[in-house]
C-alpha cells in the first residue's frame, strides 16, 4: 500500500495533480512507521528539492520518529519541547513533559528550570513557578555560587508576582 502511495506521489505531477506538504508528511508518517528510515530520507530531501517547506508536523513526524526508534529523548529534546508547549500556553503539555523527562532519570539544568519558571508565570500559573524555584535551590542552583543563569527565574517569578498584584489592585 505504501509503495502504491509512493507511486501515486510521483506520478501526480504528470496527471495535473500537484502534491503539496501535506501529501508529503501523509506518506512520510507512513515510511516512518514502518522503518523506512531511508525512503522517509530520500522523501524529505525530494521535498526540499521540489521547494516545499517542511511544516511543523514534518518535523514533528521525523523528531517522534527518531526518539521512539533510537530513544533520543534527552534533556535537549524535552526543554525544546517545554519550550514550545510554554510559547502556545500549553501548560498541560508542558508539566505533562517535564513529568516525563524526570521519569527517564533525566535532571532538569538551568535552561530548563529557566524555561519552566518562564512559562509558568507567563500563564499565571504562580504556585508551579514557585515550586520549580525551590526545587532549583534544592538541587543547589543559586546565584552566589556563580551561577548567574537562575537569576532570570527569579526575575520571572517576581515581574509575574508584581504584574498579579497590580492588576489585583486595579481590580
Amino acid at each position: 500500500m505504501l509503495d502504491e502511495a509512493i507511486k501515486f506521489l510521483n506520478d501526480t505531477p504528470s496527471s495535473g495533480c500537484q502534491p503539496n506538504v501535506i501529501t508529503h508528511n501523509i506518506i512520510l508518517r507512513s515510511m516512518c512507521s514502518t522503518g523506512r528510515w531511508m525512503d522517509a530520507e530520500k522523501l524529505l530531501a525530494d521535498m526540499l528539492r521540489k521547494g516545499f517547506s517542511p511544516s511543523v508536523v514534518t518535523f514533528n513526524i521525523l523528531i517522534n520518529f527518531l526518539c521512539r526508534k533510537a530513544e533520543l529523548f534527552d534533556d535537549v529534546i524535552f526543554t525544546t519541547l517545554i519550550h514550545g508547549h510554554s510559547r502556545s500556553g500549553r501548560i498541560d503539555l508542558m508539566k505533562e513533559s517535564y513529568e516525563k523527562m524526570l521519569s527517564r532519570g533525566l535532571q532538569p539544568d538551568l535552561v530548563l528550570y529557566n524555561t519552566l519558571v518562564n512559562g509558568f508565570c507567563k500563564n499565571g500559573d504562580l504556585v508551579a513557578a514557585r515550586k520549580i524555584v525551590d526545587g532549583m535551590i534544592l538541587r543547589g542552583l543559586r546565584p552566589e555560587i556563580g551561577i548567574v543563569a537562575d537569576l532570570a527565574s527569579y526575575k520571572s517569578l517576581v515581574n509575574e508576582i508584581y504584574r498579579a498584584s497590580k492588576d489585583h489592585r486595579n481590580s
